[in-house]
């Protein structure tokens, strides 16, 4: 019976050193979780600012082209390449999200929900983005040489979507910021 007590005591010793050491274990990673989640909204925060910019500047010169393509649409002489030459073309921007894909590939599990909802959004709103710019580069190099008002009317209808989706974006680079201040 005092052999039993003893390894018993023995036993007692070493679970409650394991499961110091397990809570000091989790305590640390938990420590090193949270910094490295700070570090990467911190990261995020740096480049929807960068990308927040270019954004800005893309908006106000899309309207501005939009706004001579307006202007000239009725011309029946003029084709699709020369209505967006006079409006000084439409540009496209590179907008960055690897400080996002980085945090999805290593620890997506440290995200809130409000938090994840928003970078997805982000994530989704620039895929779409992408896809405008590509279907407006499609339809404008298919449709150079037209000069139809239903052809000229698909192309103002895609920059028209392009500005409405990059300013769904910059709404969500807002959002994205206010709810991690």
């Amino acid at each position: 019976m005092k052999l039993f007590r003893e390894i018993a005591k023995e036993l007692l010793v070493v679970i409650l050193g394991i499961l110091v050491a397990l809570a000091i274990n989790n305590y640390v990673q938990d420590r090193k979780n949270k910094q490295f989640l700070k570090e990467s909204i911190t990261l995020i925060q740096t480049e929807q600012a960068v990308n927040a910019q270019k954004l800005q500047k893309s908006i106000a010169r899309q309207k501005e082209s939009i706004q001579i393509y307006q202007q000239h649409i009725d011309a029946d002489s003029l084709s699709i390449a020369e209505l967006i030459a006079r409006s000084k073309g439409f540009t496209t921007i590179n907008l960055s999200q690897s400080a996002w894909s980085k945090l999805l590939s290593k620890h997506v599990e440290l995200v809130d929900y409000k938090l994840f909802k928003s970078l997805t959004k982000i994530e989704n709103q620039l895929a779409f983005i992408d896809d405008i710019k590509l279907r407006l580069g499609d339809v404008g190099f298919d449709r150079a040489l037209k000069t139809d008002k239903a052809s000229k009317q698909l192309v103002l209808t895609l920059m028209q979507d392009l500005v409405r989706a990059e300013e769904e974006l910059a709404e969500e680079y807002a959002y994205f910021n206010e709810i991690t201040q």
